[in-house]
């Protein structure tokens, strides 16, 4: 069953409307949460609090030299989807070693960049220990239009991980390349464009997130010759290409990145210096763009040889260049090509001789007309092919046997199809071979399929 595993963006599970300041006794304090209350940010430890008077009187005297200074092992604050905070309680200034911070979803804040800039300046403009020892920021869900300016943002030399997802962010100011960034999640934002020297990266650089801005180039931020290759940088669900179906200029540096996302944007020219500067991308997904053609040469570079994954569903490509074979991209696991607009089985790509999936479905012309009609006679004999995915197209007489070299096919939506798996029907009553089929289609050879039927 579905189950809530959070509390609504201002809705309060507690009723806790103010905290003493005798928190400062906790010396060994190491996490300190307050989440989802009705409390404001000027009664979070500023004063006693409550009717009773006998504590007050009690510790009056010690109260004196209470101090945040000495709660060193304070490291991680969590103050989380609090509605009526107005802004961040001060207290947090004063803390010497706090690393992680977390105050997201604080949606009464109307400016979380002035938030940001006191607790890094204070309201003196003098640097506070928090500038220097925070390495994690959670600041999703709030209202951050803008980032500090950049003089500020240097200040956090030892900041790893930023998310800012969901926060409204029209601008944003340069790090630096100095602070080294492990993690950035910025989506769901309004950005428009991402300044030089954003941050630097290193060999911990794992996620780069841009995805669903406004983008519409890829920044010149990165370098392919780099000695640090990042997992994932992800620039999905943007506009890039929407000025001249570039996704990014012509004197782009290549990016350093195992993993890029480049769906869902309006690239229409294939970006082929991804691979002449010599980026070590693994898996390219271009999925749900433009491109309507790949060029010969336009995979050719020193580690296009890395490619093991790539996917061009929902383009408008009708052939693939003779070089997409093995001689390019030799290591060529998966590839999906899949709602194009292909008359002829691209071939070619069956050569690489660790490919295990190919999904090449409905092909259709700009009139929308199935064009794909002809089976890959001889793919059974691939080596390495596990998965075959072929259905939406209008596939006629299939004259190739099945075989058990591969495990999966899938043929739906082929109305006028005609297949005999007698080969592999043993397979197929012990569950080792699958068959994703329209029950009106002609298929026949074995009376597993007629009783499921």
């Amino acid at each position: 069953r579905i189950e809530p595993k959070d509390v609504p963006a201002g809705n309060t599970t507690n009723g806790i409307t103010a905290i003493s300041k005798a928190v400062m006794r906790l010396k060994n304090l190491q996490q300190l949460f307050i989440a989802n209350a009705p409390i404001e940010a000027g009664d979070v430890f500023t004063d006693w609090q409550g009717e009773n008077t006998a504590y007050r009187e009690q510790w009056a005297e010690e109260s004196k030299n209470w101090k945040w200074g000495d709660l060193t092992d304070l490291t991680e604050i969590e103050l989380y989807n609090n509605p009526n905070f107005t802004e961040l309680p001060a207290f947090l200034r004063e803390l010497p070693e706090l690393q992680v911070l977390n105050v997201a979803c604080n949606k009464g804040i109307a400016d979380m960049g002035r938030e940001w800039r006191r607790l890094v300046m204070g309201d003196n403009e003098t640097q506070t220990a928090v500038a220097a020892k925070l390495q994690m920021m959670y600041l999703s869900y709030n209202n951050l239009p803008e980032f500090p300016e950049s003089d500020v943002l240097r200040r956090m030399k030892k900041l790893g991980m930023i998310d800012c997802i969901h926060s409204g962010v029209k601008k944003l100011h340069a790090f630096g390349t100095e602070i080294k960034l492990a993690q950035v999640s910025l989506d769901y934002n309004e950005i428009e464009e991402i300044p030089s020297e954003f941050c630097g990266f290193t060999n911990e650089t794992e996620t780069l997130s841009f995805t669903h801005n406004k983008l519409k180039k890829i920044p010149n931020i990165f370098d392919a010759k780099s000695k640090y290759v990042m997992g994932s940088v992800d620039f999905s669900n943007n506009q890039l290409g929407a000025t001249d179906g570039k996704a990014f200029d012509d004197d782009f540096n290549g990016i350093n990145t195992s993993e890029l996302n480049l769906s869902n944007n309006r690239i229409s020219v294939f970006p082929k210096q991804l691979f002449s500067t010599g980026s070590p991308i693994t898996t390219l997904n271009l999925m749900a763009n433009m491109l309507a053609e790949i060029e010969e040469g336009d995979l050719q570079g020193e580690n296009t040889h890395l490619i093991t994954s790539i996917d061009l569903r929902f383009n408008r490509l009708s052939e693939l260049p003779d070089d997409f074979r093995a001689t390019t991209i030799p290591y060529l696991q998966g590839f999906d090509i899949s709602y194009n607009r292909c008359a002829k089985f691209p071939t070619n790509v069956l050569n690489c001789y660790e490919l295990q999936a190919i999904g090449v479905r409905h092909q259709r012309d700009e009139q929308g007309n199935r064009i794909l009609r002809e089976w890959p006679e001889g793919i059974t004999n691939c080596p390495s092919l596990l998965q075959l995915q072929i259905g939406g197209n209008d596939i006629r007489k299939v004259n190739e046997a099945m075989t058990s070299k591969l495990w999966i096919v899938e043929v739906k939506d082929n109305p006028n199809i005609s297949l005999d798996v007698s080969a592999v029907c043993s397979l197929i009553q012990q569950g080792m071979w699958l068959l994703i089929y329209d029950k009106t289609q002609d298929i026949k050879g074995c009376d597993a399929l007629d009783i499921e039927r």
